[in-house]
């Protein structure tokens, strides 16, 4: 079977799985979980790459709306450091509904995005509906495994 077919079987799974898991999360998940999108928020705004990389699982996607594929911690890590060396980041990260399946979790918001070039050019506000995949590790963190993102109509 491809790692393609077997991602796509894992990610039918979670699906299902998530579907079939109660409404809510075990409160100790919930908090574990909002822990790591608060951590990874104040890394975007710090500007902190190597904070921002250990929110990601080692084999993580980004997918954007864009269509490209970011594949890896590492490539993640030098995403956000070409961005990070360019403008920085006030970010804030909603959710409006998280679910977990351990050892799977998915999340569902919105970001705001001011992003600030360092050349003084005026700033880029943006709001992105995301949808997220996250996996509890065997040291029990949960870490973003994958994430994808569309830019969200004004209301």
């Amino acid at each position: 079977m491809s790692r393609r077919a077997a991602a796509l079987g894992a990610a039918f799974a979670l699906v299902a799985a998530c579907a079939a898991a109660p409404r809510g999360a075990p409160a100790d998940d919930v908090a574990s979980i909002r822990g790591r999108l608060a951590a990874l928020q104040a890394a975007d705004v710090a500007g902190d790459v190597d904070a921002i990389a250990a929110c990601y699982d080692e084999d993580a996607k980004l997918l954007p709306p864009s269509g490209g594929e970011v594949s890896g911690r590492e490539a993640i890590r030098a995403q956000y450091a070409s961005l990070l060396a360019h403008a920085s980041l006030d970010v804030t990260i909603r959710s409006e509904e998280l679910q977990t399946a351990p050892p799977w979790a998915f999340d569902r918001g919105t970001t705001q995005v001011v992003v600030a070039p360092r050349d003084g050019s005026p700033p880029q506000r943006k709001r992105d509906r995301y949808f997220m995949v996250l996996r509890r590790g065997s040291d029990g963190a949960w870490r973003v495994s994958r994430l994808m993102w569309t830019p969200a109509a004004d209301r």
